[in-house]
């Protein structure tokens, strides 16, 4: 796939164009990259995603926070078929009336000859434009515009990163997981700890949140790490460690079943299955330790079910 954050980028071979932020890629995001890349193939075209660099709510984090890594969504994405991905900063677009960005980013810039948006798209200045808008727009130009109903669950709720977002943050990770298609993950380099769980019998990799991330329940959870290409089974803790280190900051503690080596510095990834039970004080070590042992079969239990 190619990445172009270049303002002066036409593609030489016309697109069609997926339009979003794509937070999450959750269900109802892969239904439009799959129409987006069927639609490309039978048309001859490019399958090309038009986004921003940055979430335009994360301004100075203001608000919620990402579901993926930034990273790790070009990968899937590449994944799903797209072959060229675009982006914009928001503040060289967000002045754009809806006639002006239907003109200058799709028409021109992208070389579109289809457009793919989620029935909920907004676009221009102050979000003034819907697909309606779009449709109204573009299609007197002869691109076609594509509007992808929602995609519900299991509950009868419209899947969306705002639904995600908050079944992670309740610890309902299970159900996000469903509707992600993959566990929540956390990508970044172990850092050192104090070293209590290795005299425990439990040795840990510790991560720490990224301030941009969706912060999970604090808890454990039965978990995986991806360590060079291989994945284990693991236990992992969200939270502030309060039996051995009270009011430090919110960090990712992860036992890793079978695996021995020393990870500092390495950058590893732990994904999130299922929440196994909310963080507590224990009265001392020997309580955490016997509590980390019933942690981690639980764990092994929860992964011989599935």
């Amino acid at each position: 796939m190619r990445i172009v954050r270049s303002a002066d980028y036409i593609p030489r071979r016309s697109a069609v164009v997926a339009l979003g932020n794509f937070d999450g890629l959750h269900l109802g995001h892969r239904a439009l990259i799959g129409e987006t890349v069927r639609l490309a193939k039978s048309m001859g075209l490019i399958s090309c995603v038009w986004s921003f660099e940055t979430h335009p709510v994360l301004e100075n984090l203001r608000g919620p926070r990402l579901i993926l890594d930034p990273q790790r969504r070009l990968e899937l994405l590449e994944e799903l078929g797209i072959e060229l991905y675009v982006t914009d900063r928001f503040e060289d677009v967000r002045d754009l009336s809806p006639e002006a960005f239907a003109e200058e980013i799709i028409a021109r810039r992208l070389n579109a000859r289809a457009a793919v948006c989620g029935f909920n798209y907004s676009f221009g200045k102050n979000a003034s434009g819907d697909p309606q808008t779009l449709k109204a727009l573009l299609e007197p130009k002869g691109i076609s515009v594509e509007i992808v109903s929602p995609i519900k669950d299991e509950n009868g709720e419209t899947v969306s990163s705002s639904l995600v977002r908050r079944l992670i943050e309740n610890g309902e990770m299970s159900r996000a997981v469903r509707l992600l298609g993959s566990p929540y993950e956390i990508r970044s380099a172990v850092v050192r700890g104090k070293g209590l769980g290795r005299e425990l019998g439990f040795a840990t990799a510790n991560q720490i949140l990224p301030s941009d991330r969706a912060v999970p329940r604090k808890g454990v959870y039965a978990s995986r790490m991806d360590i060079d290409g291989k994945v284990y089974d693991a236990v992992s803790n969200v939270g502030v460690r309060p039996t051995v280190e009270n009011g430090a900051g919110v960090n990712l503690e992860t036992h890793v079943f079978g695996y021995s080596g020393d990870l500092y510095g390495k950058t590893v990834t732990a994904g999130l299955y299922e929440f196994i039970r909310d963080e507590r004080k224990f009265s001392g070590v020997d309580e955490l330790s016997q509590q980390i042992k019933r942690d981690s079969e639980n764990v092994r239990e929860y992964f011989r079910k599935i």
